[in-house]
């Protein structure tokens, strides 16, 4: 015991010094590695006597003990007048705030693409630093514009930029548009805060969005969230009020703060798109979408997934849904109907539906769809709150037709396709048109040539119409 309580303290004492090596100075840190957490070290603050370059090494050896350098701390170099160059290793992780605040002479440093993680106000005052097209550029990362209160309306990033920085566009109230290159991974914190962009493409390359990157751009009308997004941080999307439409491609993304949300409050829509496999916290909470349908790829909703979805009326489910995590239906009270495809109830938990000692789901008001013949597996799904207290329906109507082939007849047209209000459809005898899920939704008898047909009262989407021996798809908008 003694000697496990010496060397408790030993460890203290080593993680709390702070260690020089060739006038830079570090401090133990612990850094978390897929397996665990390994002891490294990261450059801190010294005296501002570092002149003309400086090199950072990748490891530094203390009293016998390699240590891995995987980060510049905050303040490190802060006001490091005539700091002129630095390189980082390949290998370090992460720059933490205000690191080179106000090195005024600072003209170049590199960013290693092992870095993941750069705080705020990292490179403020660093007036030497190269400016390209109006913007100052720490190499890969984008610092911001050099002034904001130009009347820019667009501005040109240069191709091999991985970073937009913290407030890089904040308040530049007449920029419009802008084209981001596909290198950029991460748009940090609050970068294009209170902006007049109207439309920003997404690049595939982006991994990362910060808290409210896109706050208060009130004239964003839709977006595109793309598929390799990996993490986000708190309201990305918060005050973006004419934002009505929202495409969500990623496949597996996660909040970094589970309180945290996009923030669509303003979404009338929502598209999700074929590769998703994830279904994230929070996706549509607050928002005004009314209608979910989730793509055959989806194979979870996580913890929280349509928490608060305050509007959302229908979900649909898709066959290959595994798991329904804790949460993700609470305080949907306005939900109606739920489409599972699946013959095997999606696994739920204790509280998927409830939270903790509420008792909210209006169950007896929600319609649950499921295929023909899986009605007992749903009744009998295990848990006291579960799929057995919906109202079940089995859908076997149009059981045997085959709706996904589509066949032509030179003697059927539908004009237009798409179609908001109506359509004229050309044909004899009787037409039926048919929703995704093989249901009859209307049914026109004895047309004898061309017949006009109102579909206002049908939900946007595909629908399939037959007639005269022939199945023709149209689209509903």
């Amino acid at each position: 015991m003694l000697g496990f309580v010496i060397a408790l303290l030993m460890n203290l004492s080593v993680s709390a010094l702070t260690i020089y090596i060739d006038t830079l100075a570090y401090k133990i840190v612990e850094w978390k590695v897929p397996d665990g957490t390994v002891v490294a070290v990261e450059v801190v603050q010294n005296t501002c006597d570092y002149k003309g370059h400086i090199t950072v090494p990748a490891q530094i050896t203390y009293q016998g003990q390699t240590y891995d350098v995987v980060g510049i701390g905050a303040n490190a170099f802060n006001g490091c007048k005539d700091l002129e160059s630095l390189e980082l290793p390949d290998g370090i992780h992460y720059i933490k705030d205000r690191a080179f605040t106000n090195c005024t002479n600072l003209k170049t440093i590199n960013i290693p693409n092992s870095i993941s993680s750069i705080g705020k106000e990292v490179f403020n005052g660093c007036d030497s630093l190269p400016v390209i097209n109006g913007l100052r550029y720490a190499d890969t990362y984008l610092i911001g514009v050099t002034d904001t209160t130009n009347s820019y309306t667009t501005y040109t990033i240069k191709d091999d930029t991985r970073w937009i920085g913290y407030r890089a566009f904040a308040l530049c109230k007449d920029m419009e548009s802008i084209s981001l290159p596909n290198t950029v991974r991460y748009i940090s914190k609050e970068a294009f805060y209170f902006t007049k962009l109207k439309a920003i493409a997404l690049p595939d390359s982006l991994s990362y969005i910060g808290a409210d990157a896109f706050s208060a751009c009130d004239s964003i009308k839709e977006i595109t969230i793309p598929k390799y997004l990996d993490s986000i941080d708190r309201t990305p999307f918060d005050l973006c009020k004419s934002l009505k439409k929202v495409n969500y491609t990623a496949i597996n993304c996660t909040l970094i703060d589970f309180y945290g949300s996009f923030n669509f409050n303003y979404a009338e829509e929502i598209t999700i798109g074929e590769e998703v496999k994830v279904i994230p916290p929070y996706l549509c909470a607050s928002s005004k979408i009314k209608e979910i349908i989730c793509p055959n790829s989806v194979e979870i909703l996580k913890t929280g997934a349509l928490l608060r979805c305050n509007s959302l009326r229908k979900i649909t489910l898709p066959s290959n849904l595994k798991e329904i995590e804790e949460v993700v239906f609470s305080y949907d009270k306005n939900i109606d109907t739920i489409i599972c495809l699946s013959e095997i109830p999606p696994y739920t938990y204790e509280f998927t539906f409830n939270p903790p000692g509420e008792y909210v789901f209006p169950f007896g008001a929600v319609t649950l769809i499921v295929p023909c013949g899986a009605g007992d597996n749903y009744k009998n799904a295990p848990g006291k709150w579960s799929w057995s207290k919906c109202n079940i329906v089995e859908d076997c109507e149009n059981e045997d037709s085959d709706i996904e082939e589509i066949t032509e007849n030179n003697s059927v047209s539908i004009y237009p396709n798409p179609a908001n209000y109506k359509v004229t459809i050309h044909a004899d005898g009787d037409v039926t048109i048919i929703n995704f899920l093989g249901q009859s939704v209307k049914v026109i008898k004895n047309i004898k040539g061309v017949k006009e047909i109102n579909v206002e009262d049908l939900e946007s989407g595909i629908y399939y119409v037959k007639a005269n021996n022939a199945t023709m798809k149209l689209i509903v908008e």
